[in-house]
Formats: structure tokens, sequence, C-alpha cells
């Protein structure tokens, strides 16, 4: 449970490890830290974790696997990319405790529903991925650290669920602006992005959008979170409204053809 701390990442190897007992793919193990060392040390970038199991030969697993991996190069790496990627696990852990308290955030999604929607899919992404998704975010938020650019955001598509969006906005206040009209700008210009981006990427069934403060100097950060979904079977590119948002942003629809696009744009009057 400490290795596989996702629900992603448990049935996969709940799975993995079905399928091999099935297939007759094991011959011993000594117990199960075993099992798991076998089926963490073994990865490829499209498979993911599997149990790799010689053309005819059952898997014999003795003790002493994992105290090897436990000792190894490899397994601290991994130990460092799970820490980098606990940001993810951080923002769900805010927006569940408002949801569980009733509430949701000042300025942030419309009602509990909509963010219980959102931390569901937050949720679903295995450890691999979270890892991606907390390096996006954080390394964009660097990028707005030294700029006064009212408006910087990425967009990108999941790895693992490539029918999913996410839109990372990150937004400075203007000065002499109240908190209450800077949170319900924020919060529509995230909107507005979300449906720009699932626009001109119509095989999206759900964008996540994320907004935040710009600048790492900022005391304390707020959150909005908002969940976005094609409206008329994705015709949202034939919205009169989105076009204009969209040229108004000077985002042509070829600037939305590669994944994780970054952008700084000034707020259109």
């Amino acid at each position: 449970m400490r290795e596989l701390d996702t629900a992603r990442d448990f049935i996969d190897y709940l799975r993995a490890k079905e399928d091999l007992v099935r297939s007759g793919g094991l011959a011993f193990a000594a117990g199960e830290e075993e099992l798991l060392y076998e089926y963490l040390r073994t990865f490829d970038e499209e498979r993911g974790h599997y149990f790799n199991t010689p053309a005819g030969t059952p898997l014999d697993l003795p003790w002493g696997g994992w105290l090897r991996w436990e000792g190894s190069a490899e397994w601290r790496e991994e130990q460092q990319r799970t820490l980098d990627s606990r940001f993810w696990d951080k923002l769900i852990d805010e927006f569940t405790a408002h949801v569980l308290a009733e509430k949701t955030l000042p300025g942030s999604a419309s009602n509990v529903s909509d963010v219980e929607r959102s931390l569901r899919v937050m949720a679903g992404e295995s450890r691999l991925a979270r890892q991606g998704l907390s390096y996006a975010f954080v390394d964009r938020l660097r990028d707005t650290y030294p700029l006064s650019t009212r408006l910087m955001f990425r967009m990108l598509f999941s790895t693992e669920n490539p029918s999913t969006g996410y839109v990372f906005c990150y937004f400075r206040r203007a000065p002499g602006e109240s908190f209450e009209s800077y949170r319900a700008e924020r919060k529509d210009t995230l909107i507005a992005l979300t449906m720009v981006y699932g626009a001109n990427n119509p095989h999206l069934k759900q964008i996540i959008g994320i907004a935040t403060e710009a600048g790492l100097n900022t005391a304390s950060h707020s959150f909005e979170l908002v969940f976005s979904y094609p409206m008329n079977g994705g015709n949202w590119l034939q919205d009169q409204s989105i076009q204009a948002l969209q040229t108004a942003w000077g985002l042509p629809p070829e600037s939305f053809n590669a994944n994780a696009m970054v952008g700084t744009k000034r707020l259109p009057t």
C-alpha cells in the first residue's frame, strides 16, 4: 500500500498479478513483496509496469529481491519522483476538505457535484501521471514569477486518459482590485480557457480547469476548480463567442495541435 498508493496503481497491480497466475506464469513466490519487486522493476512507456515472463518459463521468485530493490539507486530515484508528485495529492486533499465541509471554495466550481466530479478524475490518475501533472503545474507557475503579465496558462492531455484535458491558469491580481472581484474574474477566465481548449480538441470528453495566483512570491495561493465538457456534441468550435475570445487571445487553431501548449496573454478588453 505504500508503494501503490493510488487506486489506479493498486488495481493495475492486482489485474497484472491475476493475469500472471491464471496464465500459469508463476511457479513460486516467497512472499507478496517478491511479486511486487518483479512487477515494479519491469516497465516500458506503452505497457507501464508488468510481469516479464520469458517465453514458456514461469517465474520463480525466492527471498531477497525486494531487499535488493529497496537498496538500489532506481528505488531511491523512484521515491524522489513520488515525492515530487505529491503536489497533485495536496490539490486533491484541499478541494476534498471543502467538499466534506459541505462548502465550495469562493469563486470555485458552482456546486458540490462539479467539484466531486473533478476530484474523481484527478484522483483517477496514476502515480506516474501525477508526476507529470505536478511538474507541468509547478514548472509553469515558476515561469510566472519574474513577469507582470496578467494571464499565463498551460493546457495538456492526461497521459493515460487522452480523452481528459487539463487547463492550468495563473492569473495576476490587478493593483487595487478587490479579492472578490479578482476571484470572480479569474473563474470566468478559467471557464473560457477550458471552452477554447475543448473547442479545438473535440476528442476531449471532459476538461478539468485549475486556477491560482501568478508568481511564487504570493504568501498563500487560492484555487479555483471547474469541470467542463463539450456541449451540443462537441460543437464548441462553432460557437461565435468562443471564436471571438480565441481571436482576442491570439490563439490560432493550429496552436492547439501539440500537447502541453503554454501561453502568455493579456486579457482581451
